[in-house]
């Protein structure tokens, strides 16, 4: 008797769904809660009064008299102190 190998039965290939289109969110609107975050509220702006400048110049005046500049740091120093004072002098 003579035997036969099996042949393999070809099947149709079968047609796969068309895959849906995936959209990419690059940016939330404005208003979405994300992971119910508390929406962000405005931050005021620093202020920074005259009162604050004076302040400055009297903390630059102490720590140039203790001798915290280094030397090559003075003319910075000198430059930035005078602007303060002269920003001082025009506001009177």
């Amino acid at each position: 008797m003579k035997t036969t190998k099996p042949t393999a039965r070809k099947t149709p290939a079968k047609k796969s769904a068309p895959q849906p289109q995936m959209t990419v969110v690059t940016e939330l609107p404005k208003d979405a809660n994300v992971l119910g975050a508390k929406p962000a509220t405005p931050t005021p702006a620093p202020e920074l009064t005259i009162q604050d400048i004076a302040h400055f110049k009297q903390i630059l005046e102490v720590c140039s008299s203790r001798g915290a500049f280094k030397p090559d740091e003075m003319t910075l120093v000198g430059e930035t102190y005078a602007r303060l004072t002269a920003f001082l002098e025009a506001g009177k």
